[in-house]
């Protein structure tokens, strides 16, 4: 595992395609944004934990660039 640290506005890019920001911190929380193609699908950890709760990841629609990840 890679452990970095970063300030609000910094960026972590995973290859060429996928942008990390920092857009908040606080006590015991960050605030992230992720830049991705459509087609990479990013799943909140207690989505997979919990699946009673959520949606079957099958099912989960790719989301657009400029909403609500």
């Amino acid at each position: 595992m890679l452990v970095l640290s970063r300030r609000i506005g910094e960026r972590i890019f995973v290859g060429n395609s996928i942008t990390i920001t920092v857009l908040d911190c606080r006590t015991h929380r960050a605030k992230i944004g992720i830049e991705a193609p459509t087609e990479v699908r990013i799943v909140r950890e207690e989505a997979l934990i919990s699946p009673k709760r959520f949606h079957r990841l099958d099912n989960v629609p790719a989301c657009s660039p400029t909403s609500d990840r």
